[in-house]
């Protein structure tokens, strides 16, 4: 029995922020043509149609970008139609988007918690990690994550933090950590920054500084399990 998994960038590489490690920006730039613009509701319909017609027990959709947001609710209303509507063997469908988390409303809030989907919410920690790749149009974008977080909390979201590590947030593994904690941040995901596109050297992260990132992570949820080392 198969498991098919998609992953779909609905938006190319359209985005509403200018984060300065993103490496689909960096690949767009160097490709003959810069975005291929917003996918057509009939590509929509012929990926998930070929989707469910190779999975025999479990199609999973991923939604990426670009931010995958910018194409408007009516499209992920479309493709759970297109999902009811193709999927005559009765597999599992379960749909996933992934984030910056700028701009995002109480409608397209409401419309994942009601129909299941699991969101990755870009966070690099705290405000100064964070805004200091991960810009804006205005400049820096923490607060409108944190206003999407917040959002989420309300509404009943189910999301995971996903958190890059570069050479800002690998310093502070504890000042993130105990944001986190604090915020009452239970899922997280620590994603290592790659290198430009056709380079060999990660000018964003060194190999020394995300394995002691890593170990720090570690140790502070071990110590959170078990609070007593001689245990």
């Amino acid at each position: 029995m198969h498991s098919v998994g998609l992953l779909i960038k609905p938006a190319s590489s359209l985005c509403n922020m200018n984060c300065k490690y993103c490496f689909y920006n960096d690949i767009s730039q160097k490709r003959e043509k810069l975005s291929f613009g917003f996918m057509s509701e009939q590509t929509l319909e012929n990926v998930i149609k070929e989707g469910i017609r190779f999975a025999d027990r479990e199609l999973s959709i991923a939604f990426q970008g670009g931010e995958p947001t910018l194409i408007g609710l009516d499209f992920y209303k479309k493709a759970l139609a297109l999902e009811k509507k193709h999927n005559t063997k009765g597999i599992i469908i379960s749909n996933s988007l992934q984030t910056n988390g700028y701009d995002i409303s109480g409608e397209m809030a409401e419309f994942f918690r009601d129909n299941d989907f699991l969101i990755g919410m870009s966070l690099d920690g705290t405000r100064q990690t964070h805004d200091y790749n991960r810009k804006s149009k205005n400049g820096g974008s923490f607060d409108e994550v944190m206003k999407t977080i917040r959002l989420f909390d309300e509404k009943n979201v189910q999301y995971n933090i996903l958190t890059v590590v570069n050479n800002q947030t690998a310093k502070c593994p504890s000042e993130i950590y105990s944001f986190y904690k604090e915020n009452g941040f239970k899922y997280l995901q620590f994603i290592p920054c790659i290198e430009p596109y056709g380079s060999n050297n990660n000018s964003f992260l060194d190999a020394e500084g995300y394995g002691k990132f890593l170990v720090d992570i570690m140790l502070k949820c071990c110590l959170v399990c078990r609070p007593n080392p001689a245990e």
